[in-house]
C-alpha cells in the first residue's frame, strides 16, 4: 500500500471547503479483503494526521467499507487486476473522501430501497443518510464516489 500526501492541491469548488487540503490518498488492488485494509488506513490517516474526532472517524469507516465495496462488486476494479484509490482530502470544517474506481459500469451509482431481508443495496443509502453531501465523480480521468463529512 502506498499512501502519498499532497498539501498543494487545487481548492475544492465547495464553498464550506475552502483552502488548500491535505490530501492524502491510497490505492489498493480491487479484492475483497482490501475492504478492511482500506478501513483501517482511512482511520489511521483521520485519527493521526487530520486528528478527526472518533464520532467522524466511526462514520468515515463505514462510508469508505461501503463505498470500496460497491466498487468492487459493480465496477471494473472487481475483476482481475484492477485496483481503487481512496482520496481524503481534509479541511478545517471536515474531510472530503473520493473513492476512485477502474469504470466499466453502465449505471451510475444510486441509493436503493432494499428488501428489510436483502443482503445488498444499503451502502448508498447509507452514505445518504449519513454524510452531509455525497456525489458522483464522472470525469475522463476520474470516476467513482465522493462525500463530506462536517466537522462541526
Amino acid at each position: 500500500m502506498r499512501t502519498t500526501q499532497n498539501t498543494s492541491a487545487r481548492t475544492n469548488p465547495h464553498k464550506r471547503f475552502l483552502g488548500r487540503p491535505a490530501v492524502f490518498r491510497c490505492s489498493l488492488p480491487g479484492k475483497p479483503s482490501q475492504v478492511a485494509e482500506a478501513r483501517r488506513w482511512a482511520a489511521a490517516v483521520l485519527v493521526h494526521r487530520v486528528h478527526a474526532a472518533p464520532g467522524l472517524v466511526d462514520t468515515a469507516e463505514l462510508l469508505v467499507s461501503e463505498a470500496v465495496t460497491n466498487a468492487i462488486v459493480h465496477t471494473a476494479t472487481g475483476r482481475p487486476g484492477g485496483s481503487f484509490t481512496v482520496v481524503i482530502r481534509a479541511y478545517p470544517a471536515g474531510v472530503r473522501i473520493e473513492v476512485h474506481d477502474a469504470g466499466g459500469s453502465t449505471t451510475a451509482p444510486r441509493p436503493l430501497h432494499a428488501a428489510d431481508d436483502a443482503e445488498h443495496g444499503r451502502g448508498l443509502a447509507l452514505t445518504a443518510a449519513l454524510a452531509q453531501e455525497w456525489g458522483i465523480l464522472s470525469g475522463r480521468r476520474v470516476r467513482g464516489v465522493f462525500f463530506t463529512l462536517h466537522t462541526g
